[in-house]
């Protein structure tokens, strides 16, 4: 585990997701310092120089956040990782079909052809702590389901819903869950 000293402090735990870490590393808002951050972590082992970051912090300061989640995923879960979770964000970002790559969770199909609350599901697969916190998501506008904003608490998930026996459930702008259905 370590630890970036920044306005947000990125503290890197073993059991991070890639996702989760290429999450928290782009919600960094603290401009000034995300310099140091990135120059902290290219020490360690990057093809980058001081230079390119310090000109991509004042030119591109979305790539310069895109470069450091990508050298963090790198650091804590390897190249190759970091790589598939680089691949399935561009590929989600872009618009284009949810990728294998995208963190996923499975769910019977008879919950589904049962008939499953939106709020239920959302906590059961751990896109949020709790029912009222989805609750306020939806009042917010900040949930979607297969990229359809979801307004209504009482929503039920079922068989209409799946597309190719899944559904992609986003959460604000970059919080992404594709849930399976196994039959």
């Amino acid at each position: 585990m370590f630890d970036i000293d920044c306005k947000h402090k990125i503290v890197v735990k073993d059991e991070y997701t890639p996702e989760v870490l290429l999450k928290k590393a782009t919600d960094i808002t603290d401009f000034d310092n995300l310099y140091r951050v990135v120059n902290k972590i290219i020490n360690n082992d990057s093809d980058y120089e001081i230079e390119d970051i310090k000109r991509m912090c004042k030119e591109d300061i979305r790539s310069a956040k895109k470069l450091m989640a990508f050298e963090v995923t790198k650091l804590v879960h390897g190249e190759e990782e970091a790589l598939k979770v680089k691949k399935a964000s561009e590929e989600i970002f872009s618009g284009k079909r949810a990728t294998q790559e995208m963190p996923n969770y499975t769910i019977d199909f008879s919950k589904i052809k049962a008939g499953i609350n939106l709020v239920d599901l959302m906590v059961e697969i751990a896109m949020a702590k709790s029912k009222s916190e989805v609750r306020r998501l939806l009042e917010q506008g900040g949930i979607y389901m297969n990229e359809k904003r979801v307004l209504e608490g009482s929503t039920i998930v079922t068989e209409r819903d799946l597309v190719d026996d899944e559904i992609t459930l986003r959460r604000g702008k970059k919080s992404y869950m594709k849930v399976l259905v196994k039959r």
